[in-house]
């Protein structure tokens, strides 16, 4: 089992980025900084199905373990980012029951689900073939993206599909499906998104929510999510390249005539 599975079913806390980026040194140098795992954003970033492989293949070069953003609940989205070796994959956009059992039937082996046989590269190609087939149901996490009031209205239903993992909730879509626009401090999204955290913590599902502020992991923390995306290789370029302006901007005024 996958070091952030385990950790997911020991209720650990478990901290990752987002990768936008699919350029391979940027992603070994995230990898490299501490996080748990790097989170492969293949839904809103332009990764396809070369340059994900490659993305498989820098974060092999770090100590993160890699998950995936599937660009849809599509069954090729999803096997492709498995048989690539991904630890786990985030389908984003399940809203109901026979959507988590599609997520489910992509994603796992028989009996369980309806995978295809062919993980070339997550079995050593093929080289340790008959090890991951045997264990890939229990090693790799299916994990569902609760973003639509309907996955709200729902979640007990969600929760209850054999084969789910975890569930994370995406605050700012979750906010627009409520008539709120991306502004997620509104009574509406903060209560829907207790009503999931109470639902998981009843069933024992582990969970995970996307935080913008570090203040955030520690509310969410206490109403028992775990699983946390924190920040992005473009912010982290971003407000690096700025500090480092600002920094020698402000030792050139030292800087007699």
């Amino acid at each position: 089992m996958a070091r952030f599975k385990k950790k997911l079913n020991n209720g650990e806390a478990v901290i990752g980025s987002w990768i936008t980026l699919s350029d391979p040194p940027v992603i070994e140098i995230i990898g490299r900084t501490g996080f748990d795992f790097l989170l492969i954003d293949g839904e809103h970033s332009p990764f396809d199905d070369g340059s994900l492989r490659d993305a498989m293949m820098a974060c092999d070069n770090t100590p993160a373990e890699k998950l995936v953003r599937v660009r849809a609940n599509e069954e090729p989205r999803i096997k492709l980012a498995l048989d690539l070796g991904a630890d786990g994959v985030l389908v984003p956009m399940v809203n109901n029951p026979e959507q988590a059992r599609r997520a489910v039937q992509a994603a796992k082996y028989p009996m369980l689900g309806g995978r295809g046989v062919g993980p070339w590269r997550a079995s050593g190609y093929y080289r340790n073939f008959d090890d991951y087939i045997d264990t890939a149901n229990d090693a790799t996490a299916l994990i569902v993206q609760v973003e639509h009031k309907d996955a709200v209205d729902s979640i007990d239903d969600i929760i209850g599909v054999d084969g789910i993992d975890a569930i994370f909730v995406g605050p700012a879509d979750l906010s627009a499906s409520l008539g709120h626009g991306t502004n997620t401090n509104n009574a509406d999204t903060q209560e829907a998104i207790k009503r999931v955290a109470k639902a998981c913590r009843d069933s024992g599902m582990p969970m995970g929510i996307d935080c913008l502020q570090p203040d955030d992991l520690t509310r969410w923390g206490q109403l028992g999510f775990r699983f946390f995306t924190f920040g992005a290789d473009f912010v982290y370029l971003d407000e690096g390249a700025r500090a480092g302006v600002a920094a020698a901007r402000a030792a050139s005024n030292l800087i007699g005539d």
